[in-house]
C-alpha cells in the first residue's frame, strides 16, 4: 500500500509513502544499483548490485501511485495479487478499523467499544486490541463489516479490478504474479487447502493476463517445511516469503523500511 503521510497510521507496517520510496530509489541509483524485473533478477549473482521491487495483495494504489512512480523512474516492479481481492468486493476490515479509530469518539457496537475522545496512544492500543480480536473471528469480521457499511465507513481505496491487473501486467515495467486465492495463512492449512491456493490462483491469473505465472509469494510470509515442500512441488519456478532467511528453496524478501533497506543495501553492497 502506497500512501501519503498522516498522524494516525496503525497500518503503517504495510504502507510506505511515495516520497520515501522515490528517495530510496534515487539513493540506490546513485550507489550504482540497478533495478531489475523479478524475471531477470534470478539471472544475477548474489554479489551483483541489483534490486527487485515487489508489492503484495493488489491494492488499488499499486496502480494509481506506484505505477506512475515506477514508470517515471523506469523501475520494474511485480505485484503479487490475492485473487479474492480482485474478483470479489473484498472488505479490507483493517482499514475500516483504522477509519473508526480516527474518529473523535470510537463507537463500534459490534465489538463492544465506546470510548470518548481518546488520546493518540489510546487509539493505537484500541486498534491493536480490536485487530487481534478480529483476526481470530470470522463472525465478528462479518458483524463489523455490516456495521461499517451501515455507517458509511469504507475500507480505504480498495483493491485492483481485473482490468487494472491486466493493465499493470501489460505495462512497460509492471508484472503480476500470484499471492494465492484468499490471502490465508498457509502454515495453518491442510495439504489440500494449500494446493487449492496454489493451483487455482495460478490458473485464474494466467487466464486473466494471458501469460505464464511463475512466481508465488506466500501470504503473511510464513511457511513451514511441510508447506514449503508442497509449494515447491507445484508449477511455480520461484517461491517467496517475507522471512529474512531461506526456508528450503523459498526465497526471502525484505519488508520495506527505508532506513533498514538502505542500511542493508549499502552496507552489504549486494543483491536485494
Amino acid at each position: 500500500m502506497l500512501v501519503t503521510k498522516k498522524k494516525f497510521c496503525p497500518n503503517s507496517n504495510i504502507e510506505i509513502d511515495t516520497r520515501t520510496l522515490r528517495e530510496f530509489i534515487l539513493d540506490c541509483k546513485e550507489q550504482e544499483f540497478t533495478f531489475v524485473s523479478l524475471e531477470d533478477y534470478h539471472s544475477y549473482r548474489m554479489e551483483d548490485k541489483v534490486i527487485a521491487i515487489t508489492l503484495d495483495d493488489g491494492y488499488k494504489n499499486n496502480l494509481i501511485n506506484a505505477g506512475k512512480l515506477f514508470e517515471e523512474l523506469e523501475v520494474p516492479y511485480t505485484v503479487f495479487v490475492a485473487v479474492d481481492f480482485i474478483r470479489t468486493n473484498y472488505f479490507a476490515w483493517w482499514y475500516a478499523l483504522e477509519a473508526c479509530c480516527e474518529q473523535k469518539n470510537i463507537e463500534i457496537s459490534s465489538l463492544g467499544i465506546n470510548v470518548s475522545n481518546p488520546n493518540r496512544f489510546e487509539r493505537y492500543a484500541i486498534f491493536d486490541s480490536l485487530r487481534r480480536t478480529l483476526h481470530k473471528s470470522t463472525q465478528l469480521k462479518l458483524e463489523f463489516e455490516k456495521e461499517c457499511i451501515e455507517k458509511g465507513i469504507n475500507s480505504k481505496e480498495g483493491y485492483l479490478t481485473k482490468n487494472d491487473v491486466v493493465r499493470i501486467h501489460k505495462s512497460r515495467f509492471g508484472s503480476v504474479q500470484s499471492h494465492g486465492i484468499s490471502h490465508t495463512r498457509l502454515i495453518q492449512k491442510s495439504e489440500k487447502e494449500v494446493l487449492k491456493e496454489l493451483t487455482e490462483s495460478k490458473k485464474y491469473l494466467e487466464t486473466l493476463i494471458e501469460d505464464e505465472v511463475r512466481h508465488f509469494a506466500i501470504p503473511y510470509g510464513k511457511c513451514n517445511d511441510f508447506n514449503g515442500s508442497i509449494c515447491s512441488s507445484e508449477d511455480y519456478d520461484y517461491l517467496y516469503s517475507t522471512e529474512s532467511y531461506m526456508i528450503g528453496s523459498i526465497i526471502p524478501r525484505l519488508n520495506f523500511s527505508y532506513d533498514e533497506a538502505k542500511r542493508y543495501t549499502f552496507n552489504n553492497n549486494r543483491k536485494l
